[in-house]
């Protein structure tokens, strides 16, 4: 008598490619997740560079007088700066605290920052900002008025 064992070890065929479809899937929610951290990573980059520009370029601006320097450039490196201030209010003279004139004029002035990188506009910033500068000396007897 012959008997017939079935005894196959191993996985069907249609297991195999369930197994194969879960992989696949599985693999491309993965590299779909590490795209986009990785694209936010590099925004989050960008971001931090675009705002330390900005930090630089407010710094630098603390040491510049618009009655002075109307306009003007700086390299901050990797990045270039560039200004106009625009008057907004007449100059005034200054003041003594009991009376008569100052020995400076001040003015009013909007200033508007380009910061640009290899001639590609990174980011535009208007700020207001006193100028001044000296205009008598105390040999005038500005503080005898």
């Amino acid at each position: 008598m012959l008997s017939h064992h079935n005894n196959q070890s191993g996985f069907t065929l249609l297991e195999a490619v369930v197994a194969l479809v879960i992989i696949s899937v599985s693999g491309m929610a993965i590299f779909e997740w590490l795209n986009s951290t990785l694209s936010n990573v590099e925004k989050v980059q960008q971001n931090q560079q675009q705002n330390q520009a900005i930090r630089n370029a407010l710094a630098y601006m603390e040491t510049v007088n618009p009655m002075l320097e109307t306009s003007g450039k700086e390299e901050l490196q990797p990045y270039l700066l560039s200004w106009k201030a625009t008057l907004l209010e007449p100059i005034k003279e200054g003041s003594l605290r009991f009376g008569g004139k100052g020995l400076y004029d001040f003015g009013l002035y909007q200033v508007d920052l380009e910061i640009t990188d290899n001639n590609q506009l990174v980011t535009e910033i208007t700020l207001r900002k006193t100028g001044y500068k000296q205009a008598r000396t105390p040999a005038d007897g500005v503080f005898n008025e």
